[in-house]
């Protein structure tokens, strides 16, 4: 099996050389390019004798690049680190890469293998290729037209306005994994019409208009999208997920996931135009659900088809008047029979985490009847919040309600036992029917924390 090994080169002063390897296909073990690296602007094509490289390959400049003139195929890896004016033309031959193709690719990421002399420059070496992925130091691709298949495509600092130099791309072979960050330049993804099988995304460009080109699968893993003009996920429409991120977009509505019903977590953080989530209301099951700071966005769906949901996180939305009702999760009968219910379905009605803080218009909440029980319910900082309604909440862990200045009224129901009760600083809210409530650690009272108290917490 070819190693990686380091090929000690030092360029303008401050970056290291690591790890420039090229592999001999008869052979099949890794070339040292330490010794030929020196002469390599006057010596001809690693690829004379065969056009294929059997081993990893990373390029730190444009002599390297232009050592793989005629190579058709790199069975590893393609790690090419931020240089200035990189030419790519001389990879016109390459078809494929059995391993990830990652263009911009920060030295850090590699740190494990960089020589403790190496390791010291590691703070100048990140600060430089910062600032040239910022600049956009990949202004043309030109060079990727007959590039085939790769194992996964990683694109960083480009400064190409499309992706069209791609446009023979068609599959991800090793893992799916489509990543695009540190833009500059790109508008669009034009130039990946024919690719497909895109299982993995990060998307994280404040230069993107729209995720339109691509083809992604119906069962993805993960989906990180983020950037400040995105405004359009393109074909993206998963059917499950892994973990979904939804960043500080310019997204009006949800409706790309609107086939979406299982996922291990969605995050819809900070997207400020965000004002239809309607199509969420196709989740079946779901790990954690979080909607956080989304200034516009008055409802979220009821979740009518939702079976199972282990947090649910509504934090800091400026205009949310509603907590989804859940009205397919039935109750469980108390006292009766349970009818076609196995005892393992009490698992789905018992959230880990109910956190609804910080929603300035939010008026009432109400748990969902669904809910027997919960871990940890933690309701705060909810200015115009007058009434809650636990009444169908038969058991919890540990209750807070924090800082609603406008909160008359909570209603326990049978709620009887509370392992950590904290009812802290609203004013208006009668703590009597406190009182009675059998607790382990107890804090009730109706003005803010002392600073003893905190530093008792």
């Amino acid at each position: 099996m070819s190693k990686m090994i380091h090929a000690e080169m030092i360029r303008s002063g401050w970056c290291a050389s690591a790890l420039v390897l090229l592999a001999a296909a008869c052979s099949g073990e890794t070339v040292d390019l330490g010794e030929v690296s020196r002469d390599i602007t006057s010596s001809s094509s690693q690829c004379q004798e065969s056009t294929l490289v059997a081993g990893d390959v990373l390029v730190e400049d444009q002599a390297q690049l232009d050592a793989l003139v005629g190579c058709e195929e790199i069975e590893g890896n393609l790690y090419v680190r931020p240089f200035a004016d990189a030419d790519f033309t001389p990879l016109a031959s390459l078809t494929r890469v059995g391993g990830a193709l990652d263009i911009g690719r920060r030295t850090a990421f590699d740190s494990a293998t960089l020589t403790p002399d190496l390791q010291d420059q590691l703070p100048d070496v990140m600060a430089q290729e910062d600032a040239l992925l910022a600049a956009g130091c990949f202004s043309s691709l030109e060079g990727f037209e007959n590039l085939a298949s790769a194992g996964s495509l990683a694109l960083a600092g480009v400064g190409a306005s499309n992706l069209v130099s791609f446009s023979n791309l068609s599959a991800l072979t090793n893992g799916g994994l489509l990543q695009i960050s540190d833009c500059s330049a790109p508008i669009s993804l034009t130039g990946l019409e024919r690719l497909q099988g895109v299982v993995e995304l990060t998307v994280q460009c404040n230069t993107l208009e729209s995720l339109a080109g691509p083809r992604f699968t119906a069962r993805m893993g993960d989906i990180y999208v983020s950037g400040t003009i995105l405004s359009d996920l393109g074909a993206l429409a998963p059917e499950s997920v892994k973990d979904l991120r939804v960043e500080d977009t310019a997204l009006e509505n949800l409706d790309a996931f609107s086939k979406l019903s299982r996922a291990t977590s969605i995050d819809i953080y900070g997207n400020p135009l965000l004002t239809n989530a309607n199509a969420l209301d196709a989740l079946f099951i779901v790990g954690s659900l979080r909607i956080a700071s989304s200034p516009l966005l008055e409802r979220v769906p009821d979740l009518t088809q939702l079976y199972q949901l282990d947090m649910l996180s509504l934090l800091g939305n400026d205009a949310l008047i509603n907590v989804p009702a859940l009205p397919s999760v039935a109750p469980l009968p108390f006292g009766g029979e349970w009818g076609n219910f196995a005892p393992s379905d009490a698992l789905r009605v018992r959230p880990d985490v109910i956190e609804i803080n910080g929603n300035a218009s939010l008026e009432s909440i109400a748990i969902p009847g669904g809910w027997l029980a919960a871990s940890y319910i933690d309701i705060g900082g909810n200015d115009n919040l007058t009434s809650i309604d636990l009444a169908n909440i038969h058991a919890v862990d540990g209750l807070s309600i924090f800082t609603n200045p406008a909160l008359a009224t909570v209603n326990l129901g049978q709620l009887e036992t509370v392992d950590d009760l904290r009812i802290i600083d609203n004013p208006l809210l009668p703590l009597g029917p406190f009182d009675d409530v059998q607790t382990f650690r107890r804090i009730v009272q109706s003005g803010p924390l002392t600073p003893e108290q905190l530093e008792q917490l």
